[in-house]
């Protein structure tokens, strides 16, 4: 555990260095797959990350994020602006593979200069990249250590993180990641609609129904829902606050110990095998503690 505070403490420094990594990488030609890792992609132009996002398989994204039919980025940018000139291939499109933080990395660099991202050292981000398996695992620890407490009765969290959730016989349910813990905490007791949780609960459990309100099926009946609301009060909850890798702590702890209400996708027993953790270069905790002062 010697690294996790220092990383978590100096998370704005490393996703710098992270940007910094991601607007000098070579732009990705209209020929070219990119690996099939988990990263970060950003789309740039005149100087601007105009578009950012973390994805679990790289050459997937790259390929669907290039096809105006399908990109989240076209959507988002490009569909139904007056200037029809501009299209996907006037921006540059840059990846970077990210083992620890990807999330982070793209909610950082949205808007974000290319020019003032552009840093000469990436040292310290690399070094956490090569040590991403150690840090999920320590994270991992983290999260399965904090102190359930019952429904109701959990003090406020603002900050990002990842929760946990059990039932009234200290049976784990579900594990849930929010970039604010607090919001979804009470959404979670409350809002069918916004809340996973509540609607897998509620199928998975409860045995009941989804209903379908405007094409959404994201509803149960007002009777249905106060059932759940009561149940969920006999629930515990435990928050762990992480700045910096949550989505890959998730991931970990989510095919680790597989609660009934999350949903995952099963994998070959190889593609779950973690690399062997490395050490950390000497001098990289000087580092750190330098910056924290």
């Amino acid at each position: 555990m010697v690294y996790w505070p220092l990383i978590q403490q100096n998370s704005v420094v490393l996703l710098g260095e992270g940007v910094g990594k991601l607007v000098t990488a070579d732009s990705l030609s209209p020929d070219q797959d990119g690996p099939e890792a988990a990263g970060s992609l950003a789309f740039i132009k005149d100087g601007q990350i105009v578009y950012a996002s973390g994805s679990a398989n790289l050459r997937k994204s790259l390929n669907s994020q290039r096809d105006p039919r399908h990109s989240e980025f076209y959507k988002s940018c490009l569909a139904g602006r007056p200037d029809a000139s501009l299209s996907i291939d006037d921006y540059s499109l840059k990846y970077i593979e990210t083992g620890f933080g990807r999330l982070e990395l793209a909610t950082y660099a949205q808007g974000k200069s290319a020019q003032v991202s552009k840093q000469s050292r990436h040292d310290l981000w690399n070094r956490v990249q090569l040590t991403a398996a150690q840090l999920i695992e320590e994270g991992s620890d983290m999260c399965q250590a904090a102190e359930p407490v019952r429904w109701g009765s959990a003090a406020r969290v603002r900050d990002a993180g990842i929760y946990m959730i059990r039932d009234q016989d200290k049976t784990l349910l579900y594990i849930g990641a929010s970039d604010a813990l607090g919001a979804q905490y009470r959404l979670d007791g409350s809002s069918t609609y916004d809340s996973v949780f509540r609607r897998n609960l509620g199928e998975r459990i409860l045995r009941y129904r989804l209903q379908t309100v405007n094409g959404e099926k994201r509803y149960f009946f007002e009777d249905q829902d106060r059932a759940i609301s009561d149940y969920i009060r006999g629930c515990s909850i435990a928050f762990q606050q992480i700045a910096l890798g949550r989505i890959e702590i998730l991931e970990y702890l989510i095919e680790t110990l597989r609660p009934p209400l999350n949903d995952y996708v099963d994998r070959s027993p190889f593609a779950r095998r973690q690399p062997e953790p490395a050490k950390q270069p000497r001098g990289f905790a000087t580092r750190l503690l330098q910056i924290a002062r």
